[in-house]
């Protein structure tokens, strides 16, 4: 997702292709201060006091970025066709917020654990196909 504070649009993408388009209402404001919060529905009242098994996120978070930037669909579309194994990320590091390495260095709550991983990536390149494999961490919640 690519989302503008300016413009109030928000781009959802499924495999490096816009899916399409919110616009948040006017009067809507981004609070800063706080936690983030990531796999866990919340509102206002419920912040960090209602845990349960049909407001969670049930699946695999790896590699996730926060930047300071809306990304074009064409940038988009080269992030997702660079693969998992790729570093583009570091290409927009004067953009980077919040790095994935800063992310699983934090306190959990909940069904959450850190595991290691091993990713294996193929890749296509002058007709020659080459596979190499990404090890790291990645965040796993169980519904």
């Amino acid at each position: 997702m690519c989302w503008s504070y300016s413009s109030r649009t928000a781009d959802i993408y499924y495999n490096g292709v816009k899916a399409g388009s919110i616009t948040t209402p006017l009067e809507r404001r981004l609070d800063t201060g706080g936690s983030l919060v990531l796999g866990q529905y919340q509102n206002d009242r419920e912040i960090f006091t209602k845990h349960g098994n049909r407001y969670t996120f049930g699946g695999e978070l790896l590699k996730l970025n926060i930047f300071s930037k809306k990304f074009s669909d064409e940038e988009v579309r080269a992030m997702f066709q660079a693969g998992m194994c790729s570093d583009i990320e570091d290409t927009y590091e004067s953009y980077r917020r919040l790095t994935w390495e800063s992310i699983i260095e934090q306190p959990r709550r909940g069904n959450v654990e850190l595991v290691d991983s091993v990713i294996s990536c193929t890749s296509a390149g002058s007709g020659e196909e080459t596979v190499s494999e990404m090890t790291g961490e990645e965040i796993t919640t169980h519904n």
